[in-house]
């Protein structure tokens, strides 16, 4: 099997990535913005208790340190499956509205805030590819 790769000018094979390299690492990309989503959210979630959100605490024994991801959804306005989804990593479809419901209901200051609509521009910016890579 032939190696993949150019000559350069002196005469000598470089090895340059395969098209399946290449998208392994778009892969690998994506799936560390999703876990740098997860871990945001699920942390900013976990520093606010129900009273602070203003809600009731229902019971002592929580079984998760702050918010719920129910009470997160409820205070966004959002369904508690669009929530999870987005806290699993996926604000490719989430609009600037529901962003900002998000940060208001974690409470997040403006750096934090900033940070995920960061974190929204990044997962929804098209991979970029080679030229000549079919996207």
């Amino acid at each position: 099997m032939p190696r993949v790769g150019v000559r350069s000018r002196r005469g000598y094979r470089q090895n340059l990535p395969s098209p399946a390299d290449r998208a392994y690492g778009d892969e690998v990309a994506t799936i560390d913005l999703r876990t740098e989503i997860k871990e945001f959210l699920s942390s900013r979630r976990a520093r606010i208790t129900p009273e602070q959100a203003g809600l009731p605490a229902f019971g002592s024994n929580r079984r998760v340190k702050g918010l719920r991801r129910a009470e997160v959804a409820l205070l966004a306005g959002v369904s508690v499956d669009y929530y999870v989804r987005i806290e699993r990593g996926s604000l490719t479809g989430a609009s600037d509205g529901v962003l900002d419901a998000l940060a208001s209901a974690l409470q997040l200051d403006e750096a934090e805030r900033d940070h995920l609509f960061h974190l929204a521009r990044q997962s929804r910016a098209p991979v970029a590819h080679a030229a000549g890579d079919p996207p």
